[in-house]
């Protein structure tokens, strides 16, 4: 299979249904191993963060059909937001968890 044909389709989330947008590159290892599929947020997914790709990595892809690639992304917001910005929210979560448990 060639690159030209993996990006006439379309890559969907399998978790929610939702198209997450078109392969654009791939991302491939030093010794020649694919990776990744780099790809160009659809406009839904584009409006909640600046960052214009992101990376479905290739253990992540479940199923190469005729038209659609179903690949299982199970946090999207992960990849929306960055590495950075969801830890810290995460760290955020966890301490809201604690100080609530302490009043109790």
């Amino acid at each position: 299979m060639r690159l030209s044909d993996l990006q006439s389709k379309d890559i969907v989330n399998m978790n929610d249904g939702k198209k997450i947008g078109s392969i654009i590159d791939v991302s491939i290892s030093d010794d020649g191993q694919m990776n990744g599929l780099i790809v160009e947020k659809g406009k839904f997914f584009s409006k909640l963060s600046n960052r214009d790709e992101l990376e479905i990595k290739w253990n992540q892809v479940k199923k190469i059909g005729e038209d659609v690639i179903l690949v299982s992304v199970p946090d999207l917001w992960y990849y929306l937001i960055g590495d950075v910005v969801w830890r810290r929210l995460v760290l955020i979560c966890y301490q809201v968890l604690i100080r609530l448990q302490d009043r109790e």
